[in-house]
């Protein structure tokens, strides 16, 4: 489950990895490139598509019909997609130093979005050796990047050494697996004074960045570690 960065698509492929690329940033950005291409064709100041026979209407039928594809995202969709492409194989491409014609524009949506396809519709048949699902989203990806690896860069009070960089994201990653209850946590690490200390204010809740909440004990166990580790 990544974005569409073409990185992570020819990582994927290196690997022999099934991937399935984010409905949402797909659909996100077919959009644009939609409206975008619709606004030259409302302009009327590009010619290319004249060149290959193509009037201006049928093009934008086949934006509004790629539009309902990217709604509907049905494996099925990519013969559509593969007929639709066919429509633009003779746009030129670009000289060094010049922008790319509307028909070309184009040919490289359709061909792209016909290409990409099964990777971006994979999440409708997938299923795990369990029966588990997955939703067609990256987002489980990166709200587990953002809670339990990223580290943000500070250019004031922020870390003196690697060392104390990399100890208190192992711990963030550590405790994230335990948000919203970890009392266990505190009675393994904690000595009896921090925990009858916690014990007398059970009710405080520390809240994180992100969202999330932290009981008293784990906020006790994070704050301890990161004393240590930035001495």
């Amino acid at each position: 489950m990544t974005d569409d960065a073409d990185s992570l698509k020819t990582v994927a492929e290196e690997v022999g990895l099934d991937q399935q690329i984010c409905k949402s940033h797909v659909k996100r950005n077919t959009e644009a490139l939609i409206a975008d291409l619709r606004a030259i064709l409302e302009r009327g100041s590009d010619t290319s598509l004249t060149a290959l026979g193509i009037p201006s209407e049928q093009a934008r039928a086949d934006l509004d019909r790629l539009d309902h594809l990217m709604q509907t995202r049905l494996p099925e969709g990519q013969a559509e997609l593969e007929t639709l492409q066919a429509h633009y194989l003779g746009a030129t491409p670009p000289q060094k130093g010049h922008t790319a014609s509307l028909a070309y524009r184009l040919h490289l949506l359709f061909v792209d979005r016909w290409n990409l396809w099964p990777c971006l519709t994979r999440y409708r048949t997938w299923r795990g050796p369990n029966g588990e699902t997955i939703d067609g989203t990256n987002n489980a990806c990166e709200r587990g990047i953002g809670w339990w690896i990223k580290e943000r860069y500070r250019s004031m009070r922020g870390y003196k050494r690697v060392a104390s960089a990399v100890n208190v994201s192992r711990l963030l990653a550590f405790c994230g697996n335990f948000l919203d209850g970890a009392a266990w946590i505190w009675r393994r690490w904690l000595p009896k004074r921090f925990q009858d200390e916690t014990n007398s204010c059970r009710l405080w809740v520390y809240q994180t960045p992100n969202g999330h909440k932290m009981s008293p004990p784990l906020t006790r166990c994070l704050l301890i570690h990161r004393h240590k580790s930035m001495t």
